[in-house]
């Protein structure tokens, strides 16, 4: 059978590292990884794809409308239910973002940072005794990736004042190769060493 021409939609990476973007955005820009490269069949984008696209590209809102819809045709995917917390993420609806978040972490748990977006959503939101137990349960199903879970778990033991626990973790997250605990573990030091 005749199968149409393929091309590739690189995640375009480079793009998104360096440029001024809101905290919780930062945490998103990873993602695109895990989302490309994205392969589309000619003139025959599904929901998922236009929604990866305009993620791709910052159009917030427009990935925004293809993953309510993906989300709709694929009510069981906790990948795109995942993409759609992203996009309400992204565009700081944090208290939209939740509920995909919450529904994607609970559908797989192994689904990658389904669990960890999570838990930095309700991190972002002060709401750190639910984070710690999100990042807890995470770093049970994580397999790559747990530098950064402990990072946020770290993150929050000491917005909790849990500086020991806290401690801890930033000593786990820097020896998982999480570059960017070093600087907060050195911050830590700073206030509570």
């Amino acid at each position: 059978p005749d199968r149409p021409a393929l091309r590739v939609v690189t995640p375009g990476g480079a793009a998104l590292a360096g440029r001024p973007t809101t905290l919780v955005l930062r945490w998103f820009e990873r993602a695109v990884c895990f989302c490309a490269p994205l392969l589309l069949a000619a003139g025959s984008e599904s929901a998922l794809e236009r929604g990866l696209r305009a993620f791709q590209n910052h159009e917030w809102a427009a990935a925004q409308r293809a993953f309510e819809q993906a989300a709709r045709e694929h009510p069981r995917s906790a990948r795109v239910q995942k993409l759609l917390g992203m996009a309400y993420s992204a565009q700081e609806k944090l208290e939209q973002a939740e509920q995909p978040l919450r529904q994607a972490c609970a559908l797989d748990p192994e689904e990658p940072d389904a669990c960890y977006y999570l838990g930095r959503l309700y991190y972002t939101l002060n709401r750190f005794p639910e984070s710690g137990r999100v990042f807890e349960d995470a770093l049970r199903h994580t397999a790559q990736g747990r530098g950064k879970v402990f990072l946020g778990l770290a993150l929050t033991r000491e917005a909790m004042g849990e500086t020991e626990a806290a401690e801890e973790d930033y000593r786990r997250a820097i020896e998982a190769g999480e570059q960017r605990a070093l600087i907060d573990y050195g911050m830590f030091l700073f206030h509570h060493g």
